[in-house]
């Protein structure tokens, strides 16, 4: 995974939260988020990382699409009333892994799977969340670890 510069994002007015996701000035979706925290290569295509804007009630929002900018997964990570900034970010240039720390210093971590994979075990009160079915096939797991 390499960081990259060719996305940018775009609050829309007619909805608090969203924006158009651009790629080189071209719009290629709607995206949770105002803020675009960072952005990557990887083997599947991109990786790009949007927040709310709001560091006292933050969530982070991630997004996998393919080379074509096609949507391939997304989860968020947030909990209500939790401070949350995203920082101590570390690329795995030989992997496709993404370290970083939130919620005042819990290290997380992202790996994106080459070929989609199904988890059976939803967390029902875990700080991830996805937009889809828990049962449905992933290609990002976001998970605590320990220091």
């Amino acid at each position: 995974m390499e960081a990259i510069q060719t996305f940018t994002v775009r609050p829309l007015q007619e909805s608090k939260g969203d924006s158009r996701l651009l790629a080189d000035g071209n719009d290629v979706g709607r995206v949770e988020g105002l803020v675009l925290e960072g952005q990557y290569r990887c083997a599947p295509g991109f990786l790009v990382v949007t927040s709310d804007d709001s560091p006292f009630e933050e969530r982070l929002h991630f997004y996998l699409l393919d080379r074509s900018y096609g949507r391939l997964d997304d989860v968020t990570l947030g909990r209500m009333y939790n401070p949350g900034i995203y920082r101590e970010v570390v690329v795995a240039p030989d992997r496709d892994v993404l370290e970083f720390t939130f919620f005042g210093g819990d290290r997380w971590r992202l790996s994106v799977a080459g070929q989609p994979a199904r988890s059976w075990l939803p967390r029902p009160f875990s700080a991830v969340t996805r937009a889809g079915a828990w049962a449905a096939p992933h290609q990002l797991e976001l998970r605590r670890i320990d220091r």
